[in-house]
């Protein structure tokens, strides 16, 4: 998969997902609301964590997000 192969290339962290999301859905998420926890006060773990803790507010559509958005690698990079 394309996450195992940056991850054997060196990369400490990669986030991608599982399942196709909805095009609007990726748009807000990628020209806005992700850059708004990345990076965070803490790990890359605990930013990707608020963000979807934070969506729970707005509505349904972002419950696919929730579950097919993952982190793979180490959750505590960034960590200070």
């Amino acid at each position: 998969s394309i996450s195992e192969g940056f991850l054997r290339s060196g990369t400490a962290v990669y986030l991608g997902a599982t399942e196709s999301m909805f095009t609007d859905l990726s748009q807000d998420l990628v020209t806005g609301r992700f850059w708004r926890y990345f990076p965070g006060p803490g790990s890359v773990g605990d930013s990707l964590h608020a963000l979807k803790t934070d969506t729970v507010v707005l509505g349904a559509h972002w419950f696919h997000f929730k579950y097919y958005f993952n982190l793979y690698g180490d959750p505590k990079y960034g960590q200070p």
